[in-house]
């Protein structure tokens, strides 16, 4: 299979565009937007992009705050090979083009689905121990800081517990870049204005999708599809966090 088989019709932007609108484009699904100018690419915004943006610069232009893409594909790349460029590049989402011009997107869940095949593998087998997580008490500044930091679009919030026999971590909440800007209010670019920057469970999922460890790789590759996510927190007894597996995990199954 080959990318133009899997990839999306891009959402675009002219360069002259307010920041205010591509915000507004992003607080849903759309991942990336793509700035163009008569049918030449000049450039693509992210949610990272357009967060670093604040309320006292709003009047910023897609010009000045586009960045240059990290991937691209060819339509005619299979997408094995497509898998593979992104675990190792670790970006998320690419540009198709020919001949300079934009055909489409295509995202990891796409190569994921085309690729998947029923397995026997676990949670476990592929399962990341070391999960970087935050306090449900810590701010949304700090929190943006800490995905910036490990490059990641969502974390696990938790809860120290203690009980008589154990200390540990329980899983609260899920938050990700999404939730934060749609949030309105917290705009981590503006951390200069916070004398108190808002807790993380004012923009965090409550009720968070997640996994065990005997659950079967093919029930995450299902959650994925199902609610649009690319992270799972992994619990056992007492929603105790243990472990994180996500999109990129699995694609390594098969490519």
């Amino acid at each position: 299979m080959q990318i133009h088989e899997i990839m999306k019709e891009p959402v675009v932007v002219e360069p002259e565009d307010y920041a205010t609108r591509i915000r507004a484009l992003l607080r849903d699904k759309t991942r990336i937007v793509v700035v163009k100018e008569d049918d030449r690419v000049l450039g693509i915004i992210t949610r990272k992009d357009v967060m670093l943006v604040t309320s006292t610069k709003s009047n910023l232009k897609a010009r000045e705050i586009m960045s240059a893409p990290v991937l691209v594909f060819r339509p005619d790349e299979e997408v094995h090979e497509a898998g593979r460029k992104m675990i190792n590049m670790d970006v998320y989402s690419a540009l198709v083009m020919e001949n300079n011009s934009v055909l489409g997107i295509v995202h990891m869940e796409e190569i994921l689905q085309s690729v998947y095949r029923p397995t026997t593998k676990k949670v476990s087998d592929i399962m990341t121990a070391d999960v970087v997580s935050c306090d449900v008490s810590e701010n949304v500044v700090r929190v943006w800081n800490l995905m910036e930091y490990h490059n990641l679009t969502g974390l696990p919030v938790t809860r120290e517990v203690s009980s008589s026999r154990r200390r540990y971590k329980k899983l609260e909440g899920f938050v990700t870049r999404k939730d934060i800007l749609r949030s309105g209010t917290i705009r981590p670019g503006e951390e200069v204005h916070f004398s108190n920057p808002p807790p993380i469970e004012k923009a965090m999922t409550r009720t968070p999708r997640y996994v065990r460890p005997h659950d079967s790789v093919d029930a995450c590759v299902n959650l994925f599809k199902k609610h649009d996510i690319g992270r799972l927190p992994v619990i056992r007894d007492g929603y105790e966090l243990i472990g994180i597996v996500d999109r990129e995990d699995v694609l390594t199954l098969y490519v």
